[in-house]
């Protein structure tokens, strides 16, 4: 909306300066290029050229007449500035008084930012800086403003009289605002007075005042009405307004029958997209007195038996940012504190399903050529809930291979070095006992490579490595006696250090066979690559030992090995004739055969040459498939199999169909034995067409049940969408003594916006 007003103001900005001029009159009935007798500035008058203000333009007309001390130009008037252009049918400009009048298809356009602007007449005092516009139509996509009329008050400051704006076709607007007056500050900051909102010729929403700052995203309000079986009928709002260029402020005000009003406010910050330096973030509010904090008597019943107690004042307060501080370094931090853990899911459902437990962390990262370091903090804020590792904080440094100077021997390394604090929710510790622990952690690894190759196909990589840990505290785990009651306990054993010493050798080579070369559906030709491997690893035992170390993360299960990977990669590829820029000559477009993947299978595990008694020999198989057998479709399927249970241990996949006009269709599969065996779809089709349908569904398997379904038939005109969305949520089922299950969810809603600003303000929760 900058644009829209903006545009205004440039143009009356254009004739204020109007110059010394350089006058031309094309007289139609005389050859082309000549001047019309009588018409040219050098018969003006040494008087008439000393009033006229300084500065530099160009005027040219089919006529140009010089009438005392004004200058009439008459037919296909043009005057130019610079990239700026202001024409019509007939001007006047008095060169005494500074005052241009202009009429007739009077346009205005500058070629360098597109800003247009068109009316029917307008005078202006470019001494003064003050001037009257007539009627107008103003284009600045996707809006299009008109007004009765308008006036320069000042210089940069405009008044505008009955204000329509629209992103709809102006002749007749599904969606308008209207405002009596407009004034415009610098031409950036527009304050619309009695500002009323139309759909379909019905007034929706009346503000007295409404402000606008037109260097960024116009204000925004988002109102979705619904029903649910949980929250009853319910209203949630969403204003949002620029405070200035680079802060969006947005409030939230909502209502919800069953459960009562809730309130937030959102504080969204970026950079200028012309920045060099990036910044984003954002902070988030909400709270809410709710009168229905648990779905039913049940749940709330087996809730708190299991210690989760929520307190009917809910809220969330969430903060994340990134920004780049130079060139190579980057911070990054994201927090969170909850009132409860439920809260996220039941306001905020979608963010859940991306984030269940908020993190809490900053994080300082430096990125180099040779490596990588960082330094992170983080602090569980919500330990009551969620059980979590705080690092306060861990420095980090990480060496990919490195070429040592110009020998053949190649180095990588990870090396950290921190405060770790283990922290256990109120839940884990009443349940199951668990207590928090503490320590200093120092760790190193290095490894030095001598990358070989024979046979010219065979390649053969030798290593040697040390990782070395110290702990400043380990423990062991001893059992007390209480009267007839065997308590589990520890004993601190001070501080320690694990090293471990490793050789190792890895070896593979590539083979391929060209099938054919003759055109597919896909490309053009056939390859089969195959890539065996193996990897032999071993690291002698230490004293210190995992049962001994506090457990953090993978760095505290390291152990002693002796074993060997191997795996087999298959690929089938093919070629695709694609065009990029010439590197010498990026004007000039150049063709060359891209190599595809169609299918890349890999298949890996482990064999232990010195396996414990409780210990398969041949560990997990891991498979990794992806498959692309056609631009429109996409399949990716990742599988672990238990050589000791005999069964899968995991496996998730997920296939994906697109169309042409943005249409897809997402089915992702995930299995746990004895946890969990989902099938989830998501799904858009038509979203470009006028009618679109979009929706979200869950099974389960196991139960042979449905547990989600969503779905959302939306309308589009040329400026507005409309949409009807329904969604059900399976009662949870719970099996202890009885079987229990909770009542179905369900909810409908309605919602509006206008295509042109698709991206919503709103979430609908549970």
């Amino acid at each position: 909306m900058k644009s829209i007003f903006k545009s205004l103001g440039m143009a009356a900005l254009l004739v204020t300066n109007l110059p010394i001029i350089t006058a031309r009159a094309q007289n139609p009935n005389s050859p082309a290029g000549a001047t019309q007798s009588g018409n040219s500035i050098a018969q003006v008058s040494p008087q008439l050229r000393s009033s006229r203000p300084q500065g530099d333009s160009d005027i040219s007309a089919d006529k140009l007449e010089y009438l005392d001390k004004k200058i009439i130009c008459v037919g296909n008037v043009s005057i130019r500035r610079g990239t700026q252009t202001i024409t019509g049918d007939y001007v006047t400009y008095d060169t005494v008084t500074d005052i241009a009048t202009a009429r007739g298809n009077v346009h205005f356009d500058d070629s360098v930012t597109g800003q247009t602007w068109d009316g029917d007449e307008a005078w202006y005092n470019f001494r003064e800086k003050t001037g009257s516009f007539g009627t107008s139509k103003i284009y600045s996509a996707p809006f299009t403003v008109e007004s009765e009329s308008s006036r320069q008050l000042d210089d940069g400051l405009q008044e505008l009289d009955n204000v329509m704006v629209t992103t709809c076709i102006p002749e007749d607007p599904e969606f308008r605002i209207h405002a009596s007056k407009a004034m415009v500050f610098d031409e950036t900051i527009v304050r619309g007075r009695n500002v009323v909102f139309w759909l379909n010729g019905l007034p929706i929403l009346y503000l007295p005042r409404y402000t606008v700052d037109l260097e960024r995203d116009t204000t925004r309000f988002d109102v979705l009405p619904g029903y649910s079986s949980r929250q009853g009928a319910y209203l949630l709002t969403a204003y949002g307004i620029p405070i200035n260029e680079n802060l969006l402020s947005v409030s939230h005000l909502d209502y919800r029958a069953n459960r009562g009003i809730g309130f937030g406010q959102d504080f969204k910050w970026s950079a200028d997209e012309e920045s060099a330096d990036f910044w984003r973030g954002a902070i988030r509010g909400y709270y809410t007195d709710d009168d229905m904090p648990y779905k039913s008597m049940e749940q709330e019943e087996r809730q708190r038996a299991d210690g989760l107690d929520i307190d009917p004042e809910r809220y969330r307060l969430r903060f994340t940012h990134i920004q780049t501080v130079a060139e190579r370094d980057l911070i990054y931090a994201e927090m969170g504190k909850l009132s409860d853990p439920e809260v996220v899911l039941d306001f905020f459902d979608e963010e859940y399903r991306a984030m269940p437990q908020p993190e809490n962390r900053i994080s300082y990262i430096h990125y180099d050529d040779a490596f990588s370091a960082g330094l992170d903090l983080h602090k569980n804020l919500n330990e009551e809930f969620f059980s979590g590792v705080n690092r306060l904080p861990e420095a980090y440094l990480n060496v990919p291979r490195l070429r040592i100077m110009e020998s053949p021997f190649y180095y990588e390394g990870f090396h950290s070095a921190g405060q770790l604090e283990a922290t256990f929710s109120d839940s884990d510790k009443e349940r199951f006992g668990r207590v928090g622990y503490d320590t200093q952690r120092v760790h190193t690894e290095n490894t030095v490579l001598f990358p070989t190759r024979h046979f010219g196909w065979l390649n053969v990589i030798p290593r040697i490595g040390y990782t070395g840990t110290f702990y400043g505290d380990t423990f062991e785990s001893i059992e007390t006696t209480d009267g007839t009651n065997v308590v589990d306990g520890v004993n601190s054993l001070g501080a320690d250090a694990r090293n471990l010493v490793e050789i190792g050798v890895e070896s593979s080579f590539k083979a391929f066979k060209v099938l054919h070369n003759e055109p597919i559906a896909q490309g053009v030709g056939m390859r089969h690559v195959v890539e065996p491997f193996v990897n032999y690893t071993l690291i002698p035992e230490q004293d210190l030992r995992p049962v001994n170390i506090y457990q953090f993360d993978r760095i505290d299960q390291l152990d002693h090995r002796n074993d060997v990977r191997f795996g087999l990669r298959n690929k089938w590829q093919t070629k695709r004739p694609v065009s990029r820029p010439s590197p010498t000559n990026p004007a000039r477009m150049e063709s060359y055969n891209q190599i595809v993947d169609l299918v890349d299978v890999a298949v890996s595990t482990a064999y232990l040459l010195d396996a414990e008694d409780d210990e398969e020999s041949l560990g997990t198989v891991f498979f990794d498939g992806e498959f692309r057998p056609a631009d429109w479709m996409v399949f990716d399927v990742r599988a672990q199999y238990d050589n000791g249970a005999g069964e899968f241990s995991r496996v998730n996949s997920q296939l994906q169909f697109y169309g042409e006009d943005r249409s897809y269709v997402a089915f992702d599969h995930y299995y746990r034995p004895d946890q969990n065996h989902v099938i989830q779809s998501e799904y858009s089709l038509w979203p470009q067409n006028t009618i679109g349908l979009e929706g979200y569904t869950r099974y389960e398997i196991l139960q042979g049940e449905f547990e989600e379904q969503t779905l959302l038939a939306t309308y589009k005109t040329d400026c507005v969408g409309y949409g009807i969305g329904v969604r059900w949520i399976a009662g949870e089922v719970i099996e202890q003594d009885d079987t229990v299950e909770d009542e179905d969810e369900w909810q409908a809603w309605f919602q509006i916006w206008l295509t042109a600003f698709p991206n919503g303000l709103l979430e609908l929760g549970r």
